[in-house]
């Protein structure tokens, strides 16, 4: 299967690989059925090279039936072989970003990606390649997540638990250094990077509509860690929530009295409102210096 991953990346042009379609998709499908874990993952990577490399919508498109099988090799994989779980997450995040169409129907993918990164024993690679096969297809076919019910009940819920998982510890936070790029692959450095990028492709209207629900809860806990991850939330979707002079001025109610919250809230609230001033200016400005500067000063 390797010799077929290799020869569809360099060997063979578009064109060849589908005229050989129907062969290679028998061939793949006895793979993907095999008992071996290590040849059905091996015939993961073959296919989803494969697909990638072919330009031909129709032919891709004859490969959909294969994606229940992929799915579900994967989710073996993770059982027993997180490392081959991941490089199947990879590949599948490949294929995606080729070829979005395939994933005319996403709800399987989205329930299994979102189980994979809110699971805190999985490693951040793990659940970061979980969510890079979501942000592959936000990126290719944001129409058909801006359909899926499981957006609002299953992806921003789970990235939301991932944002809480901060260290509990005081004194170990403050040695921490800020990931202020978002570029780390721990799990609020993740959470935070997929929810803007998600952002940035679905839009104001279906950010709102699968966060505010999320950002209220947070709100109202007793739990410094569910409060923090609230604000962090607000911050960053407020690029793709600019505008709506509504949702910003009630969320802006919400910072009012961070300064009677504790340190660890503070910190969070106050890197909200980094990206709030930059992403909703100078509406937020004009609307809420006034009560803000007491407090600051």
């Amino acid at each position: 299967m390797y010799c077929f991953e290799v020869l569809s990346e360099v060997s063979l042009e578009s064109e060849q690989l589908a005229k050989m379609s129907n062969d290679f998709k028998t061939i793949f499908e006895q793979g993907l059925n095999d008992k071996e874990n290590s040849v059905r993952v091996a015939s993961l990577r073959a296919v989803t090279a494969f697909l990638s490399s072919i330009e031909d919508q129709e032919v891709v498109l004859k490969f959909v039936s294969t994606l229940d099988i992929i799915l579900l090799i994967i989710v073996e994989a993770l059982k027993f072989d997180e490392d081959s779980g991941r490089v199947g997450l990879e590949s599948l995040a490949e294929l995606t970003s080729a070829h979005g169409e395939v994933w005319k129907n996403p709800a399987k993918l989205l329930e299994i990606t979102s189980e994979v990164m809110k699971y805190p024993k999985f490693e951040e690679g793990t659940r970061a390649a979980a969510s890079e096969v979501i942000l592959a297809l936000s990126g290719a076919m944001p129409a058909v997540l801006r359909k899926s019910a499981e957006m609002k009940t299953l992806v921003f819920p789970a990235l939301a638990m991932m944002l809480m998982e901060v260290e509990k510890d005081d004194a170990t936070w403050e040695d921490q250094e800020e990931d202020a790029d978002m570029v780390g692959k721990d799990a609020v450095s993740t959470a935070m990077s997929s929810i803007l990028r998600l952002s940035e492709d679905l839009g104001s209207k279906t950010v709102i509509a699968c966060t505010d629900p999320i950002i209220a809860e947070l709100m109202q806990s007793p739990d410094w860690s569910k409060v923090q991850a609230g604000f962090v939330m607000i911050g960053v979707t407020s690029a793709a929530t600019k505008g709506n002079d509504s949702y910003m001025e009630e969320k802006m109610k919400g910072f009012f009295n961070i300064n009677q919250m504790s340190q660890r809230i503070q910190y969070s609230a106050m890197l909200a409102l980094g990206m709030i001033f930059a992403n909703w200016a100078p509406t937020v400005q004009k609307k809420a210096i006034e009560p803000f500067f007491p407090m600051l000063i």
